[in-house]
């Protein structure tokens, strides 16, 4: 009898613990080991690049140039991000007017070659993240290419 007895206390105790120790991890007071629980990534997930052409070109008269100078650039920005690229449209307006002013500043000289259109290309890339970054958008623009470049 006394062995019947104690496999019930036994029993109960087990059963007590098991129920105590579920209703602390539903409760949050005792955290499961990460293999048992999927954490959400916060991070964005890489996917296809995504391209968008700035239409109509870019087309700026450079202010220190004497005679007057314009500049007429065709860009596509790139992404590999969806969020980025849906954060590009909505701010494609600003970005714009953002590249415009950035162009209008360059010197002609420095244009001519082709080190200066490069330091132009990651000019361009800071300029729309700061722009994406200013509007809490995740993710960045990776490039700015320059798919038409006339200065005359």
């Amino acid at each position: 009898m006394k062995l019947l007895y104690a496999q019930l206390i036994l029993l109960i105790l087990i059963g007590l613990s098991i129920l105590g120790i579920t209703f602390s991890m539903v409760a949050g007071y005792i955290v499961p080991p990460a293999w048992i629980v999927e954490e959400e990534s916060d991070e964005l997930e890489p996917g296809e690049p995504q391209y968008l052409e700035l239409r109509p070109p870019l087309t700026v008269s450079l202010e220190q140039s004497d005679p007057v100078r314009f500049i007429q650039v065709e860009a596509t920005l790139m992404t590999v991000y969806e969020e980025t690229f849906e954060g590009v449209v909505e701010r494609r307006e600003m970005i714009r007017r953002a590249l415009l002013k950035e162009l209008a500043e360059q010197r002609y000289e420095a244009l001519r070659e082709r080190n200066g259109r490069e330091a132009l290309q990651r000019r361009m890339v800071e300029i729309v993240n700061d722009i994406l970054e200013q509007g809490e958008v995740r993710g960045e623009v990776n490039a700015v290419y320059l798919t038409g470049f006339v200065v005359q």
